[in-house]
């Protein structure tokens, strides 16, 4: 699998190179990770803070690593989630696309949402250790 790498002054992330950056905000140095036939939804994102996870089951603080004393955080969005909760916020063929790229394809889709209209919310962790593995994120050479 060939990998992308998105270079900033403090980290550098490696993703697959099927993704690429939707759009990078302000100086705090925020990466939205998009497909690229997907621009408009999120597959994960990598920002600088402190924040705690929320609790929302419908995103997930993945990691937190320590870079250069900066904290470099990795999130997700669990689209089946939001499927099944919320579902005219997405269609379930966009859910099931960005399942299958946060997944690349570990996950089946239907029994996923199956699992989650009953409450179970444990196949997520799919999603979790692809991301884990797929998304790097290190600390940029200094110059």
């Amino acid at each position: 699998m060939t990998q992308k790498v998105i270079e900033y002054p403090i980290y550098r992330v490696t993703m697959p190179d099927a993704w690429d950056i939707s759009y990078v905000l302000d100086s705090t140095v925020h990466a939205y990770l998009s497909g690229r036939d997907r621009t408009d939804l999120e597959l994960c994102h990598v920002v600088m803070s402190w924040s705690e996870d929320p609790g929302d089951p419908s995103e997930k603080l993945i990691e937190t690593k320590n870079i250069n004393g900066f904290p470099i955080q990795l999130w997700v969005k669990y689209w089946a989630y939001i499927a099944v909760t919320d579902p005219d916020s997405v269609s379930q063929e966009d859910a099931r696309a960005m399942t299958e790229m946060q997944s690349g394809g570990t996950v089946d889709y239907d029994r996923l949402v199956a699992q989650i209209k009953q409450g179970d919310t444990s196949g997520l962790t799919a999603i979790d250790e692809y991301l884990r593995t797929h998304v790097a994120i290190t600390a940029a050479p200094q110059s």
